[in-house]
């Protein structure tokens, strides 16, 4: 016969097991999401912490793509339920600053991109099974800065928003945007934006299949110092009777 003492200090270990499970197991899931990220990015990837609840993961200070001037990418949340990793739920990006830098020194995409590209050929070569699941994905109060040294424009992008649903659309939404272009080397090189843009892309799978809606307000085009188009606002929306991109 088991002794009383026994099962009560067998109990207060599982209590403790269990009461933890949120530390351990973000921690352990913290470790795992990292490396199936950088697996598939082809970056360096890492995480602050992580927190596990019953139905998913809770990430902390996620960054991509270290390099010497600022990462790729830092989501300051990142809620994922389990249920992602075959790609069912919706995974949810809370607070997240780009920093995109193509050509010269500080070039921190193209290899990421070299990368995702070797892999969508590998896939496509091997032939046979269905393309794999994706959960949605939604981002909220978004930052982007992004410069292409090598064609001479930089864009900065602030209260980005979008819901990627695959299969049904990708809807991205802007609160201010604005942009140059870089012709003269001078502060009255083109210049560009606008206060609110939202681009609503019809998906089949991840493949577009219509040509994408685009509404603006606040625009402007200022490609001289004293020629400026401002006050821009419409709506582009494809005809329905159009065929969509092969």
């Amino acid at each position: 016969r088991i002794d009383r003492r026994v099962w009560i200090a067998a109990a207060v270990v599982l209590l403790v097991v269990v009461g933890a499970f949120p530390f351990w197991g973000g921690a352990i899931g913290a470790r795992v999401a990292a490396s199936v990220l950088a697996r598939k990015l082809g970056a360096e990837v890492t995480v602050g912490h992580g927190r596990a609840g019953l139905r998913g993961l809770r990430l902390y200070d996620v960054r991509i793509g270290e390099s010497e001037r600022a990462p790729l990418a830092v989501l300051d949340r990142l809620d994922a339920p389990y249920a992602a990793a075959w790609g069912g739920g919706d995974v949810l990006i809370d607070g997240a600053r780009f920093e995109i830098e193509h050509g010269g020194s500080g070039d921190n995409v193209s290899a990421i991109l070299e990368h995702l590209g070797g892999r969508k050929a590998a896939s496509g070569s091997g032939g046979g099974g269905g393309a794999r699941k994706i959960p949605a994905v939604a981002l909220r109060n978004g930052q982007l800065r992004a410069r292409d040294i090598r064609h001479g424009a930089a864009v900065v992008v602030d209260g980005l928003n979008f819901d990627l649903t695959p299969g049904r659309d990708l809807v991205v939404e802007t609160a201010a945007l604005a942009g140059m272009v870089r012709v003269r080397g001078r502060e009255n090189d083109p210049k560009f934006g606008a206060g609110k843009v939202e681009l609503r892309v019809p998906l089949d799978g991840l493949h577009p299949v219509l040509t994408p809606s685009l509404e603006l307000n606040g625009g402007y085009v200022e490609p001289l110092t004293h020629l400026g188009l401002t006050g821009i606002r419409g709506t582009v929306k494809p005809n329905p009777a159009a065929k969509g991109p092969s």
